[in-house]
Order: C-alpha cells, then sequence, then structure tokens
C-alpha cells in the first residue's frame, strides 16, 4: 500500500516538470518550425484541465521571458560583433546605419548600403571578409527576429490566459469565502 501511495506521489510532484519539459521542447520545436500550433494545442490542453495548471503557466510565462531575453541578447551581440568588426577594419562607425534604438529592424538592412555607407567615408577596398560578416550577421537576425516574434506570439497567449485564469479563480474563492463568512455570521 505504501508502495503505491509513494508512486503516487511521485508521479504528481514529477508531473509539473515533466510538463514544463514538454512544454520547452515544444517550444524549440516551433521556433524550427517557425509556426506556433504546436504549442498553442499544448497551452489549450492545459488550460482544459479542472483546475487549470496556474504553476505550470507561471513557469511557462518566466521560461519563455528568458528565451525571449536570450534571443534579443545574441542579436545585440551580433550587432555589436559587426560595427566592432568595421570600426577596427575601416575605421569608420557604422552605428548610424543600426541605431540600438532599431535594432528591432536590422534583419532589414541591406549589405549594398552598409558598403556604400563605408565607401564614403573612407578609401575602403571591398574585403569580402567584412561583407561575408555582415550579409551572415543579416541572416542570423533575420532568423532571430523571426524566433523573437513567435517567442512573442507565444508568451503573450500564455500571459493572456494565466491572467485571465488567475483572476477567475481568484474571484472563484473570494465568493466562497464570501459565501462562507455569510453563513458564519
Amino acid at each position: 500500500m505504501f508502495d503505491e501511495i509513494d508512486l503516487q506521489y511521485l508521479f504528481e510532484a514529477t508531473e509539473p516538470s515533466v510538463l514544463r519539459s514538454e512544454a520547452l521542447d515544444l517550444f524549440d520545436r516551433c521556433l524550427t518550425e517557425n509556426d506556433s500550433a504546436l504549442m498553442i494545442a499544448f497551452i489549450e490542453r492545459q488550460i482544459a484541465q479542472e483546475p487549470p495548471p496556474l504553476q505550470l503557466l507561471r513557469a511557462m510565462d518566466e521560461d519563455l521571458q528568458q528565451r525571449m531575453h536570450a534571443l534579443r541578447a545574441h542579436r545585440f551581440d551580433l550587432r555589436c560583433d559587426v560595427v566592432k568588426a568595421f570600426a577596427e577594419s575601416t575605421q569608420v562607425d557604422i552605428t548610424p546605419l543600426m541605431p540600438l534604438s532599431d535594432i528591432g529592424q536590422y534583419h532589414l538592412l541591406e549589405t549594398v548600403s552598409v558598403i556604400g555607407y563605408v565607401q564614403e567615408r573612407t578609401t575602403y577596398a571591398d574585403d569580402s571578409l567584412l561583407v561575408d560578416l555582415l550579409q551572415s550577421s543579416i541572416e542570423t537576425i533575420t532568423h532571430l527576429q523571426r524566433d523573437i516574434q513567435l517567442a512573442t506570439e507565444i508568451h503573450r497567449v500564455v500571459s493572456d490566459w494565466l491572467e485571465a485564469l488567475s483572476t477567475t479563480v481568484g474571484r472563484r474563492y473570494w465568493s466562497d469565502a464570501v459565501t462562507f463568512n455569510a453563513i458564519i455570521h
């Protein structure tokens, strides 16, 4: 009998961590496939439970925020690497072409415009290594931007459901408490 209770407790204790891990795996798969459908379906299955797993949704919310932060940090680092490489190789500051305030638009930058900008300011000989670096960073940042947008969409769904369910559960318990207090008094 104790073995059955221990196994049930163990299953209940590990289930949230298993679901959280499954959610992160699905999130990574969504990024790979550029489609949020799998994650949305997972969220819908979770919120359909009674009671809804608010702790899991909170953990997912935090995990998604961390992943979005990591994606944004990677985008920032790539931008900094390109700016630094151009500054060191050509002594031209290209930050006016890609200011931090517009980092979300970096993926729209055209290699030709950057090279033209540099050539206007120095006697720049076409350095294929710099051009390759710039093109590679733009391609990478294009993928990162897509991932950031998808992660933001999924995070918005999780946080909206978390807020709605937390409010609903809070109202339900508040309503039950008011009814219970009315009976006592």
